[in-house]
């Protein structure tokens, strides 16, 4: 099934294979697989993987790094570098930038799903935030700028490690 969505996209996209079965793994790099994972793995492994996908990031067309909005009854396009964090809001997200907090009709899984995994990450099931915007760690919160943003105890290790905190 992978194999037939891979087939589909039109434009290239970072994959991480993730199978049971060691005989794919050829085929995995006709696709330019940033990695392939044997199940079962460790998280450390699956972290060294992620890593192999942030260092190719920097590759990514320009139109990748845009997040866009519909909110207000306007259209907003949103660089991600501009984007402090998320937050869930009922049926809608506000997406908190420097100068003003957008609030789109669109859930915050959704938005989880656009958005590049490197980059944002889960804190809490209520946030989402930018993890280059992250300036101070304290207990189990973090701070952005004068937000503070918490840290469940499920999401802590994950966080940590996302943020270069082993």
């Amino acid at each position: 099934m992978g194999w037939d969505l891979l087939k589909l996209l039109k434009r290239k996209i970072q994959v991480i294979f993730t199978t049971a079965y060691a005989e794919y793994a050829v085929e995995s790099y006709e696709y330019e697989a940033v990695d392939y994972l044997l199940k079962p793995f460790g998280l450390d492994r699956f972290l060294q993987a992620i890593g192999k996908a942030r260092d190719r990031r920097s590759d990514l067309p320009i139109g990748d790094e845009l997040l866009i909005l519909k909110g207000d009854r306007k259209i907003y396009r949103v660089p991600y570098a501009d984007i402090l964090f998320l937050e869930a809001y009922g049926d809608y997200v506000k997406v908190h930038t420097p100068e003003q907090v957008i609030v789109p009709k669109i859930r915050l899984n959704q938005l989880e799903e656009e958005l590049p995994a490197l980059l944002f990450i889960r804190t809490h099931r209520a946030f989402l935030v930018n993890v280059n915007k992250v300036g101070i760690i304290e207990g189990n919160q973090v701070k952005i700028q004068d937000h503070t943003i918490p840290i469940s105890r499920q999401q802590k290790e994950i966080v940590f490690r996302a943020l270069g905190l082993n």
